[in-house]
């Protein structure tokens, strides 16, 4: 049997026998280029979110269904989305949060849809101050998020599970 090669596409590597020396600078200016360019993924993955919402508004119901990948009608869109429905939805629910879609905070982000999509749950005022604080940053991972939502729900800086008890202590204060 004779093995039949598939055709290479040429790719970009580097030639670790040709490598050249770049003073810091130029480092700094790759570095920077780098990861501007990394971040437009923060971006774009709220400007489809945006896309998504205004193209659900001026879609029939019936035809919005259609245009996703995993659809299996015959009534299929003859062009459709690269993802589902599912994903659809998180997409947007990213572009509709007041924080996440902040340009303020934009660029402090992680680039990745489902990490942002965790970060929905997180109430906006924490959010905020997590963004600020740099709890959050462009390299948090979505493992990072889930712990940072457990620990809220278990200590309790949801504002209002400990209303009572702080209720409590304000009444005990004013009567002192």
């Amino acid at each position: 049997h004779l093995k039949i090669k598939k055709k290479q596409e040429p790719r970009l590597i580097a030639d670790r026998d040709k490598k050249t020396q770049i003073d810091d600078a130029e480092i700094e200016r790759r570095v920077t280029e780098i990861n501007a360019t990394w971040q437009k993924a923060t971006h774009s993955i709220i400007e489809v979110g945006r896309l998504l919402i205004r193209a659900k508004a001026e879609i029939a119901h019936g035809k919005w269904r259609t245009l996703f990948r995993h659809y299996d009608d015959d009534d299929r869109a003859p062009v459709t989305f690269p993802f589902g429905q599912r994903t659809a939805e998180m997409l947007m629910a990213i572009a509709n949060h007041p924080i996440l879609s902040n340009p303020k905070f934009v660029s402090n982000l992680p680039p990745s849809w489902g990490t942002l999509y965790e970060m929905t749950d997180i109430p906006e005022e924490e959010l905020e101050t997590l963004i600020e604080n740099g709890t959050i940053k462009a390299d948090t991972r979505r493992s990072d998020v889930e712990a940072k939502i457990d620990e809220i729900r278990s200590t309790g800086l949801y504002k209002f599970d400990h209303v009572p008890e702080s209720l409590d202590r304000l009444v005990s204060f004013m009567k002192k």
